[in-house]
């Protein structure tokens, strides 16, 4: 049976974007980034690279755990098992975000400022990816933690969501057009089946990689009123304590 992986890379001394080939190449890349910027924690450690690999069986998937471990490139690394879900799921996703595409109805003006957004959690952060040099494609890296039921906060007067699923949808039905006006594409998401290896207490069930075509296409989504009208929605379904973000620069090859 295949085994999948995320990997965070940081590396001791000069390395290439031929490195993660070398150190991988028993495995299938499948997804790739660098530069990650995180929100949310803190890591303790600036991520040189992102990479998900496919291992075909059980052995290369052991040996690859063994060899991080003696890598001398590597300074610091962090694994997680995952399941993607079928390449049809993606392009079934990918349609429905491709329709959105030229939806007059959707209107990012005027949006929230940055301060407004999550409370002014990690504004700096967010100013500096919005008004940084670079404004290329931007793949944001949502890990995330799904509550067993939702979890709304107590003065909350509008309705109540009875399940995770349905608290999470009723975001989404509010995101979604937005993220599809802005030509989003979902390049990959699933579950987190087990942490193997983590630099810190970390806690995830789910991810999922959007790929936004520039930062400010990014940048609209994330400051829309009508997403964050709904934001409500998420934080019930999501245990805000366990999830991270990382925006990552992506790798045009994969």
């Amino acid at each position: 049976m295949n085994k999948t992986i995320l990997v965070f890379l940081n590396y001791q001394g000069s390395w290439s974007t031929d490195t993660k080939e070398e150190i991988f190449k028993k495995g299938k890349i499948i997804w790739a980034g660098y530069k990650p910027i995180q929100f949310g924690h803190d890591d303790g450690v600036e991520w040189d690279e992102v990479v998900v690999v496919d291992y075909s069986n059980e052995d290369l998937y052991n040996k690859i755990l063994e060899n991080l471990a003696k890598d001398t490139i590597i300074q610091t690394y962090q694994v997680l098992l995952i399941k993607p879900i079928r390449p049809e799921q993606i392009e079934q996703m990918n349609a429905i975000f491709k329709k959105g595409q030229d939806d007059s109805s959707v209107d990012f003006t005027p949006g929230a400022e940055i301060e407004d957004v999550y409370s002014g959690i990690d504004t700096e952060k967010w100013k500096k990816l919005f008004n940084g040099d670079y404004q290329d494609d931007i793949v944001v890296m949502n890990m995330n933690y799904f509550r067993n039921e939702p979890k709304y906060p107590d003065d909350y007067k509008g309705i109540r969501k009875k399940t995770t699923k349905e608290a999470y949808m009723a975001y989404q039905l509010s995101a979604m057009p937005a993220m599809g006006k802005s030509g989003v594409l979902m390049d990959i998401a699933g579950r987190v089946l087990e942490i193997i290896v983590s630099v810190r207490d970390i806690k995830y069930n789910s991810f999922a990689f959007p790929h936004y075509p520039s930062v400010p296409a990014f940048k609209s989504v994330f400051t829309a009123t009508s997403r964050l009208d709904s934001l409500v929605h998420q934080h019930a379904a999501l245990d805000m304590e366990h999830g991270d973000g990382y925006a990552v620069r992506p790798y045009k090859k994969f």
